[in-house]
C-alpha cells in the first residue's frame, strides 16, 4: 500500500467520459452498497453544482473540491474499480440524464433541434455511447435499474423494487425538479428554448470541468477492503451492514467472496425496501439481547472472531434467517402459523411496531408453534 495515498486531481467529466479509446470502464465492485444517499444528499450535490456556475463565470475562479475518491485500477481488464465515490459520481451520472430529458423534452415542446442535438451529445460523451460502453457500471443490486431508468436514452419505467432503486428514483425526481426550475420553472412552446439550453450547457460544463476529485489509488483488492473500513474509523460513518459485508470480503477465501456477494444480493432483494440494518440488529437482539456497550458492527465482528466463523458461513446464516424476519415483517399469510397470523399482522404491519420483530423472530425459530401463537397474541 506504499502508493494509497499518492492522490492526484481528477475531473469528473474526466472520470465520467465515455468517448476516450483508451479508457477504462469505472465499475462498482461488488462488496459495495448500492445507491443510498437520500434526497437531502442529492439537494446539497445540486446546490454546491448551481453555486459553482455563478463562481465559474469569474476568470481563474477555484473549481469546487468534489472530495477524494478510492480507485484500484486493472488495465488489463479494462476497469476501474470505484471503492468509495460511488455516491457522487453516480448523482453526477442522474444528473446528466436529468439534463439530456429536459433538453430533449424542450426540443419536443419548441421545435429548436439544438435541444436535440444537445441531448444527443451528453448522452454519447458522458452516459452511454452507440458501444454500449457506460461511464460508470453500478454494483449487482441496481446496475439493471441504473442502466434501464438512468442511463437508458429515452429511460424506462421499470418499478422499484428495492430501497436503493427508490433512493434513485427519488434523486432523479429532485434533481428534476432543480433543473427545470433552472430553465424557468416549465417545459412550454413559448418558453425562450435558445436561453434555456445555454442555461443546460453551462450546467453540463460546470460538472464537467468544475468538479475536482482527489483520485486515491489502491493496489490490490486487500488494500480496498483495509481502506473502507478505515474510512469510517477515520469519520466517514459507514452503516454496519456495509462495514459487515466488507468485513466478511476481507477476511473470506478468494474463491468465497462471489458466493458472499451473491447471498447478501439475495438478501438485499428478499428484502425490498426494508432496510437491511433493521434486520441484522433484530437477528443480534433475538440471539443475544440487546446491544450493550458495543456498536451493532463491532458486536458482530467480535462475535465472528470470538467464535471463528467461516465468513461465507456467516453470510448463508444471516440469509437463511432473512427469510423469516420477512415472513414476519410481511405478515406473511402462507408461512406464518394460521392463530399467530392476525397478531403478527397486527404488529408489524397495521401498527408498524417493529421493535417486536426481534423477540417474535426469536420465538418463530426456537419454540413450537402452539407457544409462538401464545407469544404473537402477547
Amino acid at each position: 500500500m506504499s502508493d494509497a495515498f499518492n492522490s492526484s486531481p481528477a475531473k469528473v467529466g474526466d472520470l465520467l467520459t465515455t468517448t476516450s479509446l483508451s479508457r477504462e470502464r469505472i465499475v462498482i465492485p461488488m462488496f459495495q452498497r448500492g445507491y443510498m444517499w437520500k434526497k437531502k444528499h442529492v439537494e446539497a450535490f445540486w446546490q454546491d453544482v448551481y453555486k459553482q456556475i455563478f463562481v465559474s463565470r469569474v476568470k481563474g475562479a477555484d473549481p469546487h473540491f468534489f472530495g477524494p475518491i478510492v480507485t484500484l485500477s486493472q488495465p488489463s481488464e479494462g476497469v476501474i474499480w470505484l471503492l468509495d465515490g460511488q455516491q457522487r459520481l453516480a448523482t453526477a451520472t442522474i444528473l446528466f440524464s436529468v439534463i439530456r430529458d429536459v433538453a430533449r423534452e424542450i426540443y419536443k415542446a419548441t421545435g429548436v433541434q439544438a435541444g436535440a442535438d444537445f441531448a444527443a451529445n451528453l448522452q454519447s460523451q458522458f452516459i452511454c455511447n452507440e458501444d454500449g460502453q457506460y461511464s460508470i457500471e453500478m454494483g449487482e443490486t441496481d446496475v439493471l435499474f441504473f442502466r434501464d431508468t438512468i442511463q437508458r436514452d429515452p429511460p424506462g419505467d421499470t418499478k422499484p423494487k428495492q430501497l436503493t432503486h427508490r433512493n434513485i428514483k427519488t434523486a432523479q425526481a429532485a434533481l428534476r425538479e432543480k433543473v427545470i426550475s433552472a430553465v424557468g420553472g416549465s417545459i412550454h412552446p413559448q418558453m425562450d428554448a435558445i436561453q434555456s439550453i445555454a442555461i443546460l450547457k453551462e450546467l453540463k460544463q460546470t460538472i464537467v470541468s468544475d468538479l475536482i476529485t482527489a483520485r486515491i489509488p489502491v493496489n490490490s483488492q486487500a488494500a480496498a477492503f483495509k481502506i473502507f473500513t478505515t474510512l469510517n474509523d477515520r469519520g466517514l460513518r459507514l452503516s454496519p451492514p456495509d462495514l459487515l459485508l466488507s468485513y466478511l470480503m476481507e477476511t473470506a477465501q478468494e474463491n468465497e467472496r462471489k458466493d458472499i456477494r451473491s447471498t447478501w444480493t439475495q438478501m438485499i432483494q428478499k428484502m425490498g425496501t426494508h432496510d437491511i440494518h433493521d434486520f441484522l440488529r433484530a437477528m443480534w437482539v433475538s440471539r443475544y439481547g440487546d446491544l450493550k456497550k458495543d456498536d451493532l458492527f463491532t458486536a458482530l465482528k467480535n462475535h465472528i472472531e470470538q467464535h471463528h466463523i467461516n465468513s461465507l458461513e456467516f453470510a448463508r446464516d444471516c440469509g437463511d434467517e432473512c427469510d423469516d424476519y420477512m415472513q414476519l415483517a410481511l405478515a406473511d399469510e402462507t408461512q406464518l402459523p394460521l392463530e399467530a397470523f392476525p397478531f403478527v399482522r397486527a404488529l408489524t404491519r397495521e401498527l408498524g411496531f417493529r421493535a417486536a420483530l426481534p423477540l417474535l423472530l426469536s420465538s418463530y425459530l426456537l419454540l413450537q408453534t402452539g407457544d409462538f401463537e401464545r407469544v404473537a397474541k402477547g
